[in-house]
């Protein structure tokens, strides 16, 4: 297991930094920019190569198993499938958020106002319906026998759904999204216990390229967009599904939507800005002074 995971990691880590020296000038050339919270125009949808790499870099990695005899095992190796199929289509569903998307309805409640009393489906209504459809699909993967309780599937399916959109609610600040995924899986891998290596194992290949576009996204470089947020934190959805056990999955879930409840209503950036340690993580690696307000 652990020969597959670091072969895969550091295949995905190539794969990305190569894709991410070529997407952001695409990118930028296509003219998908976007204003960040100062006002310049930065590529958006830069979170492409986490929601590919992983992908693309799987294909050869198996290849590589069979060929040389060295597979991890039908069960790592289908939940690495998993995983690279759950970041895909959550990244694709934000990609058109982020290629087509408008500011016109904000918030969960504003786009199913739009589609409920207006008839009209916003692009954040799409990824809600899309995404959430797309969680429970990758839950019901995820169950390890056909004869498997089926309301198991439901905190599964809402760990990933709203894990997804809580990386993207942070991505308001040059390496919020990324900071706040990495210190959601230092969480998962305490909870799972640090005894149960397989989750640093299994989440290995995310985080490497977490911590590959970092740099870039610190320094405003480029916006991982709807794109990457979505991609990155449905990986940690799955991760966190795959091992925390029950208990631990529905306390998950009662704080995601407790987060998700304080966000509808409140700016997430306020409260960071009056935590000073929150202020100060927040802070590092930016180098400039954050606004008050979103």
């Amino acid at each position: 297991m652990i020969l597959f995971w670091t072969v895969l990691a550091a295949t995905a880590v190539m794969v990305g930094w190569g894709g991410l020296r070529l997407i952001v000038p695409m990118l930028q050339e296509g003219g998908l920019l976007r204003p960040n919270y100062r006002g310049c125009q930065v590529p958006v949808g830069a979170g492409l190569i986490l929601a590919l790499a992983p992908g693309m870099a799987l294909g050869p990695v198996l290849w590589w198993s069979i060929w040389a005899g060295r597979g991890a095992g039908a069960g790592e190796e289908r939940f690495a499938l998993l995983l690279a199929l759950t970041g895909s289509a959550l990244g694709f569903l934000g990609f058109v958020d982020d290629a087509l998307g408008s500011h016109a309805a904000r918030g969960w409640r504003g786009h199913w106002r739009a589609l409920w009393r207006e008839g009209r489906l916003t692009t954040g209504g799409l990824k809600a319906i899309g995404g959430g459809a797309a969680a429970l699909l990758s839950a019901a993967a995820l169950q390890p026998s056909p004869g498997a309780t089926p309301w198991m599937v439901v905190p599964d399916a809402l760990l990933i759904a709203l894990g997804a959109n809580l990386v993207n609610l942070l991505d308001l600040r040059p390496g919020r999204a990324l900071k706040g995924f990495l210190l959601l899986l230092l969480l998962l891998w305490a909870s799972a216990g640090w005894s149960d290596g397989g989750v640093v194992w299994r989440s290995l290949p995310v985080a490497l390229l977490a911590l590959l576009c970092l740099p870039g996204d610190l320094k405003g470089r480029f916006m991982l967009g709807d794109t990457g947020a979505n991609a990155l934190g449905a990986a940690w959805g799955l991760l966190a599904a795959r091992h925390l056990t029950l208990p631990l999955k529905v306390a998950a879930v009662a704080a995601l939507a407790a987060l998700h409840w304080y966000a509808e209503r409140h700016s997430l950036t306020e409260v960071i800005q009056r935590v000073p340690w929150l202020r100060s993580l927040d802070q590092w690696g930016r180098g400039e002074e954050v606004e008050e307000k979103d």
